[in-house]
């Protein structure tokens, strides 16, 4: 990712209503107004912020919220895909009301609802280290995901959420696509109380991930073409995951989908993106979701 220039000194602190404090940061690409509850346990860190040319906050939250830990596919050589596990954080309100929010050029503050999570401190040269290898998370899923989908760990694809309670050490945002992004360390997670359904669970990352526009786009959705699988150079796509089940209708090669899932060794679950359906479809209500083979997908270049 790219990092806005190195922010200026702090210009000011100003009063802000009888809970907050405004402190005012002038980076080159423009005015960003941080504002920090009174109460929160994390600040901004002027020196930090200089060195990195990110916004950085330190100190001490203790934070509550709903944690997802989903994956990640890439094609590094363009042929043999790997399959990578990363952590995000979405604070409860509560939460979010004790944490900094940033204003840039007049716009709304920007809150952190989601939270990329990384690993240990910066590497060289500032970099995040959002990767986590099976080894340093399996502990975290055994712990604190009571409840995990079936095709995470056998196909590696999808997510999973728990409501947990975050320690956090330090915060940095920094501008992409226009948007605000938060990163964070965590140095302890503990499981809460709280009997959360899994749908409220859903809703809160669904909803945070809405706000958020470009910053919040789900990082665990897959998306490929289709490859021919007929002479006519077309793809059926199924009703159920059989061969001999009743046609959705017929797509041509290249189409793109959604992969949702994958139900075994030979097919997978697909949502037809609407640019793909066919001109007599999209002003229907059929549906746009079935099944294809796993043979019949292809990786997007």
């Amino acid at each position: 990712m790219s990092k806005p220039n190195i922010l200026s000194r702090v210009v000011s602190i100003l009063a802000f209503g009888l809970a907050h404090l405004l402190a005012a940061a002038a980076p080159t690409n423009g005015q960003a107004a941080i504002i920090v509850p009174a109460a929160s346990g994390i600040l901004h860190d002027a020196t930090r912020s200089a060195q990195t040319g990110r916004i950085e906050f330190s100190g001490d939250a203790r934070l509550s919220g709903v944690l997802q830990a989903y994956w990640v596919p890439s094609w590094p050589d363009g042929k043999t895909e790997q399959r990578t596990l990363f952590l995000r954080f979405f604070p409860d309100r509560r939460s979010l009301d004790a944490l900094p929010s940033i204003a840039d050029d007049g716009r709304p503050p920007a809150s952190p609802t989601i939270i990329q999570l990384y690993r240990g401190t910066p590497t060289a040269g500032d970099v995040f280290d959002t990767e986590f290898p099976l080894e340093a998370a399996i502990p975290i899923l055994d712990q604190f995901f009571p409840s995990v989908p079936p095709e995470f760990f056998r196909y590696r694809e999808g997510y999973a959420l728990t409501h947990v309670r975050l320690r956090v050490r330090h915060l940095s945002s920094l501008i992409e696509c226009d948007r605000r992004f938060f990163f964070s360390d965590f140095s302890s997670i503990g499981r809460t109380v709280a009997d959360i359904p899994a749908f409220r669970l859903q809703e809160t990352v669904r909803q945070a991930e809405q706000e958020a526009g470009c910053a919040g786009r789900a990082p665990y959705y897959e998306y490929y073409q289709l490859k021919p699988g007929a002479p006519d150079r077309s793809v059926v796509l199924r009703q159920t995951p059989d061969a001999d089940s009743d046609a959705v209708m017929q797509l041509d090669a290249g189409s793109q989908v959604l992969k949702l899932r994958t139900v075994n060794d030979e097919w997978v679950e697909v949502e037809v993106l609407r640019s793909a359906l066919p001109a007599a479809v999209k002003s229907t209500e059929q549906s746009s979701r079935g099944y294809v083979r796993r043979g019949e997908l292809q990786v997007i270049n």
